[in-house]
């Protein structure tokens, strides 16, 4: 009779009737661990998200102006002489920057970083001979 009885209390709950009260409360525990790892994978995509990154470049020392167009014609297409569009995320921006500050000389050299949204991507355009990324195929 006291087994009975037990086993009678344990399964009845007011709030969830006879069903098994621990396997709700597990069952929130789950849901609780996929939404936090759903959070994680959004998170993790979104700092990995790729920037339009249009770099202008004046090198007056030819060897130094094929070392960043190496280095650029690796990250990008080249557009003009001088300029490259790249889509890159942040990080990759970073070390390139890095790269090109190692080769450049502060006082003659210039390069310029034009950082482009969606909308701005898509409203660019040019005349003659079109190179560079086509804007149907830039997504970011």
């Amino acid at each position: 009779m006291q087994n009975i009885l037990k086993e009678k209390t344990r399964n009845t709950n007011p709030i969830y009737g006879n069903g098994d009260f621990d396997f709700m409360f597990k069952m929130s525990y789950f849901v609780c661990a996929l939404c936090l790892i759903s959070w994680f994978l959004t998170l993790k995509s979104f700092l990995k998200m790729k920037q339009f990154v249009v770099i202008a470049y004046d090198i007056a020392d030819d060897k130094r102006r094929q070392k960043i167009a190496k280095i650029l014609s690796n990250c990008g297409v080249r557009c003009n002489f001088s300029v490259f569009e790249c889509v890159m995320t942040e990080s990759q921006i970073k070390k390139t920057q890095m790269k090109i500050e190692k080769i450049i000389d502060q006082r003659t050299d210039c390069v310029l970083y034009y950082y482009l949204c969606k909308s701005c991507v898509a409203k660019r355009g040019g005349e003659g001979k079109q190179v560079g990324l086509r804007s149907e195929i830039v997504w970011i």
